[in-house]
């Protein structure tokens, strides 16, 4: 005798499958117009308004900050990038002592007026060990915060997406509203999907810097 799945288990199994596949396609589109919308300028404001508030908790001078940067393109860069790019600013600065911009905004004042006023070498290669260390806990600071920020950002914008397409599959009569409880399934996809979107974008912004 044949022994057949119960049409409850298949149903279920369908259900399943319709869901996982629902769930994936609306994740890569949230994950997709997130990268779109942070690429096209959204990065750009969320890091500039990020470092200013971190610059206003160490009593920074933004005019020089934004000197010593030169212009706003670093914040269209990635976090990482970002920081990377002000270290390469803050050792040009390090071996040009005639004009700090950024320097001040990173270390302490003693340690500046030590390296300053050191007089013989084995001296100013202890203030310039401590003018780096002091640098170098500046910046993982500010990459902590950039990284920490831009991950709700991304958790953020992946939900707001998802439930903004499944919202408008729910409010409106359609093919897919009109079956029983379809309603209540789109807003546990999309709160789904919003939370997976965040893997996606990383996927897709990999791909984008390998090419």
């Amino acid at each position: 005798m044949e022994i057949r799945a119960s049409d409850g288990l298949e149903q279920f199994a369908s259900a399943g499958v319709d869901f996982a596949v629902a769930t994936l396609i609306l994740a890569v589109l949230s994950a997709s117009l997130t990268q779109s919308v942070y690429d096209l300028g959204l990065r750009r404001i969320f890091h500039r308004w990020w470092v200013q508030a971190w610059l206003r908790t160490r009593n920074g001078d933004w005019l020089a900050w934004r000197e010593g940067t030169r212009g706003s393109r670093l914040y269209t860069l990635h976090y990482q990038r970002l920081c990377g790019q002000l270290s390469s600013y803050l050792q040009f600065e390090l071996d040009t002592p005639a004009h700090w911009l950024l320097l001040p905004n990173m270390v302490g004042r003693q340690a500046l007026e030590d390296l300053s006023s050191a007089t013989d070498e084995t001296a100013r290669a202890h203030a310039r060990r401590t003018v780096n260390a002091e640098m170098e806990d500046a910046l993982d600071d500010l990459q902590t915060l950039l990284a920490s920020r831009s991950i709700t950002m991304y958790y953020l914008l992946g939900l707001l997406f998802s439930f903004g397409i499944t919202a408008m599959l729910t409010l409106t009569e359609n093919q897919f509203t009109s079956i029983d409880g379809t309603r209540s399934s789109l807003v546990v996809i999309g709160l789904v999907a919003g939370l997976m979107a965040p893997i996606f974008r990383n996927l897709i912004e990999r791909m984008l810097a390998a090419h």
